[in-house]
């Protein structure tokens, strides 16, 4: 099976939407670009997870119905909202009207939640220090904390008076020129009180997730949860407050680290440094991120029908809790984008939906938050508990579409038992290039075990790993390799079957029974080795005599394709790769890019990225330049009297004993692996002749790829068109001229800014 990309580059997903950071990133158009291949739209699809509602607005919106049940309050609450796919307007509507409500002391909510977040400008000749009612010019965009400070040292701001934007050392005078708040204890417990009761065990799990809010961002979230909830708004105002109040919930925690980091947190652990959002532009900023669909879908609350245009059909609880069952002959498909273990996410999800919809609203997540297991091992057994109740609601040919994002081993392991232990036997995968996607696809069969030994899963695996590399044709990273080898082991019956006294031993130990294969010097060779298997590459230690490298089949595809048609979308062009290179084959998308960048230019056409091949690119323009070079080669001989060999494949400059000198091999590409492996044992100087705008991939690819720089001995050389020109054109050539000028210009590899697809 090839990767399914989406709309633009893969690996690349979309961040403009609400609370994504904690959700399985979305690729636009993934989902139902791979849904398509296994159901027509109008067919009806089930999402037994539901944790990702960006994938179930996406397929609903290519036509399909689809049945999702969420157990997460806060997941059903998006899906909802944006299915009505509010407009910019309406949401800045909402923002201006909740910020224009006023409390019981008649101070509006806008005013209320900037006066914390104005400061003195700190330019001295500022007009702001001449007008008191301009004192506090300076908007503070972000307080920034260091770990266990009771105040925040910095804030980076701009004053709205001069313009200055700074980052402000903060004195105790700034801190005391802030409004005060409410006693923090009064605050906790106001919040705790909206979740659970003193007595319950709930409230000290509660507890402690409110501590990761500052006292400043926890008091503002619950002036805003009291206007919400106290004023005469209609229910649409309502709920598009609380989409919203959710995502200044999400600014005003202390999970964002500072500088910006990767900041997707999956624990619930304060960074050494954080920052503090300015909550009022939280949420100008959340109107943006709410008003992001262009079309409302039709959505129904399950049992109700859906019209076969397409829609969602949600149902608030867990799979088990289906009632009644939908009919088995009724669902096509199912797809789901697998969750992963995120204590942040869970937790925070009670959190707020204990604060926007009381104590009812953290009824379906209240046992997880009680038990608080979030081990690998844990999530497995979860995954399974959910995976095995699909037989009893789905016809028993339907496919099971389940993908695994943000991909690591464990994860993968986590995954693959899951499906395997509900009964499910795995027909086929493919990841992205980046190998951070992984698509599967699974049947209702049961997996066929043999018998267990740990010797036999691992010479299976050996025999994986060799079979893989010896068609990836370089040497590979360990995710993509571990990836192969628990697929292949899962499909022969290999993985999760050992007859062991421990009733479910944890998921690492998989990893660890395969380390021994990954440190086998007998099988692999590796490159950049570090002190875990997880670091550098692997290639193989006896690898086939003749093989093609990965980056050269790349090459030769794109160039097939520009040979049919001179302008190419970039869509055609991943499908075409993708489709050469199935399963755990697909290429990373920077060598992509760089080789297009090779031949083509990039543009826009109907909004959709394509690549146009350079003109000097066309093939009969550059089947003229070999012809050429290759008569200036044997020009060059002539005039300095060098006996030479000509072949279709190369010209040869011989000594009087009739070995080679210079080997000359012509080419217009930059496929240099199997012209290096078939003409090794030459004698001599080997110099491979290529374009100008060849030169910067020829470097690429030996700077990506150990193995063959490995391969190029110094006896192999590059020579661009132009250089060749140059001395055939000098007057005052000589053979000790033509040696010396003829290794003087090497291709040096030269970043470029990558372009998405």
């Amino acid at each position: 099976m090839p990767f399914v990309v989406g709309h633009v580059q893969p690996d690349t997903p979309r961040t403009d939407l609400p609370l994504e950071r904690f959700l399985p990133p979305w690729h636009d158009g993934m989902a139902s670009r791979w849904l398509n291949n296994y159901a027509a739209p109008g067919s009806w699809v089930l999402d037994p997870f539901g944790q990702s509602p960006f994938s179930v607005l996406e397929i609903a919106h290519a036509g399909y119905r689809v049945l999702v049940t969420a157990n997460n309050p806060v997941s059903a609450f998006i899906i909802k909202v944006l299915a009505t796919a509010p407009t910019l307007d309406e949401m800045q509507a909402a923002l201006t009207l909740l910020g224009k409500s006023k409390s019981l002391s008649g101070q509006s909510l806008i005013e209320h939640i900037q006066s914390q977040y104005h400061l003195p400008c700190p330019v001295p000749d500022c007009a702001s220090h001449a007008d008191n009612t301009k004192a506090k010019s300076f908007e503070v965009e972000r307080y920034i904390w260091h770990e266990n400070q009771k105040q925040p040292s910095q804030a980076t701001g701009k004053c709205k008076v001069c313009g200055h934007t700074t980052e402000l050392e903060l004195t105790d005078e700034h801190h005391k020129s802030l409004p005060p708040l409410p006693p923090v204890a009064m605050s906790r417990a106001l919040a705790l009180e909206k979740i659970a009761p003193p007595t319950d065990p709930l409230r000290a799990v509660m507890e402690d997730v409110v501590s990761y809010y500052t006292d400043r961002s926890l008091n503002l979230l619950l002036s805003i949860l009291t206007q919400i909830s106290s004023q005469e708004f209609s229910s649409r105002q309502k709920m598009l407050m609380q989409a919203l109040f959710l995502s200044a919930a999400d600014g005003g925690n202390q999970l964002w680290a500072y500088p910006m980091g990767r900041n997707r947190p999956r624990q619930l652990l304060c960074p050494p440094v954080y920052q503090e959002f300015n909550l009022w532009h939280s949420l100008e900023n959340a109107c943006h991120l709410w008003a992001s669909q262009e079309k409302a879908i039709t959505l129904r609350y399950y049992p109700e029908k859906l019209p076969q245009s397409g829609g969602i059909c949600l149902f608030e609880g867990r799979l088990r809790e289906l009632d009644p069952k939908p009919d088995p002959r009724q669902i096509e498909t199912i797809y789901a984008n697998l969750p992963r273990r995120n204590q942040a996410w869970w937790n925070l999800s009670g959190l707020w939906s204990g604060w926007l919809w009381g104590k009812e609203g953290v009824k379906t997540l209240r046992n997880s938050l009680l038990k608080q297991r979030y081990d690998w091992t844990w999530h497995a057994t979860a995954l399974e508990k959910v995976l095995a109740r699909l037989k009893y609601l789905v016809r028993p040919a339907a496919p099971i579409l389940l993908q695994v994002s943000e991909l690591d081993p464990l994860f993968l392991l986590a995954s693959v038992k899951a499906a395997q232990s509900a009964g499910f036997s795995l027909r086929t995968a493919a990841c992205s290039g980046g190998v951070n996607i992984l698509q599967t696809v699974w049947k209702f069969s049961p997996s066929q075990l043999t018998q267990y030994s740990i010797n036999k899963v691992r010479d299976a695996a050996r025999e994986i790993a060799t079979d893989f590399l010896s068609n990836w044709g370089e040497p590979s990273g360990y995710m993509r390799l571990f990836t192969q080898m628990i697929l292949g082991l899962q499909t022969r019956g290999l993985l999760f079957n050992q007859d062991a006294t421990q009733a479910n031993p944890p998921i690492n130990k998989t990893q660890e029974d395969l380390d021994p294969v990954f440190t086998d010097p007998s099988l692999f060779h590796r490159f950049s080795p570090g002190v875990s298997t997880d670091t550098g590459t692997y290639w193989l230690a006896s690898p086939p005599e003749y093989f093609s490298t990965l980056a050269d089949n790349v090459e030769g595809i794109i160039r097939q394709e520009f040979l049919h048609s001179p302008q190419l979308s970039a869509l055609d062009i991943a499908k075409a790769i993708n489709h050469k290179h199935p399963g755990m084959m697909t290429p990373d998308h920077e060598l992509v890019q760089t080789i297009l960048r090779s031949y083509a230019t990039r543009n826009e056409q109907d909004g959709q990225a394509c690549w146009v091949l350079n003109e000097n690119e066309q093939f009969t323009t550059r089947a003229q330049d070999i012809k050429s070079l290759r008569e200036i080669i044997e020009k060059i001989a002539r005039k300095l009297a060098i006996k030479r060999q000509i072949s279709e494949e190369a010209i040869y400059f011989l000594d009087e004993h009739d070995h080679e000198t210079y080997t000359f091999f012509v080419s217009a590409s930059a496929m240099i692996s199997e012209t290096i492996q078939h003409h090794r044992g030459l004698s001599g100087k080997k110099l491979i002749v290529l374009p100008g705008g060849r030169a910067n991939l020829v470097s690429y690819k030996l700077r990506r790829d150990p193995n063959l720089q490995a391969m190029m001995q110094d006896d192999w050389h590059f020579v661009k068109f132009r250089l060749l020109r140059n001395i055939y054109e000098n007057p005052l050539l000589t053979r000790e001229l033509f040696a010396y000028q003829i290794l003087g210009d090497p291709p040096e590899y030269r970043v470029s800014q990558l372009a998405l697809f």
